[in-house]
């Protein structure tokens, strides 16, 4: 499908236009779709076997958003760890303020459970086991 407008948004089927050569090379893919990262994580499923053990993704999740979509944090989880990945929560208060005044990161820390409020997730092959 081409790209197409949506708003002030162009949009499309990343898988598309992105082949797979350039999968295997891509290192980070970030996800903040507001509420519709179910939808671009299946549509993931062609590709990400094929992508190397560096890719990593992150997924801004807002459970209440993903379930307004008919789907569930649950389903991201189960997805990525389905195909070797782990789960990291991000720190982050997401005001403006924290981007503008740099006090340093906290590690990332292992999501053991349920995806219950706003968050940032790394998913990562490398088990990190060691930060948490």
């Amino acid at each position: 499908a081409d790209w197409v407008v949506e708003g002030n948004v162009r949009s499309g089927c990343l898988n598309d236009h992105v082949s797979l050569d350039d999968w295997w090379r891509t290192r980070l893919v970030k996800i903040d779709v507001e509420g519709f990262e179910v939808r671009v994580v299946r549509a993931l499923s062609p590709v990400v076997e094929c992508l190397g053990n560096l890719t990593e993704f992150v997924v801004e999740v807002t459970p209440e958003w993903v379930e307004s979509d008919g789907s569930s944090g649950e389903e991201i989880l189960d997805f990525f760890r389905f195909h070797g990945y782990h789960a990291y929560a991000l720190v982050n208060d997401y005001d403006v303020e924290s981007y503008l005044q740099y006090s340093g990161y906290a590690p990332p820390t292992r999501i053991r459970g349920s995806l219950t409020t706003k968050q940032d997730v790394v998913f990562s092959r490398t088990d990190a086991d060691f930060l948490t």
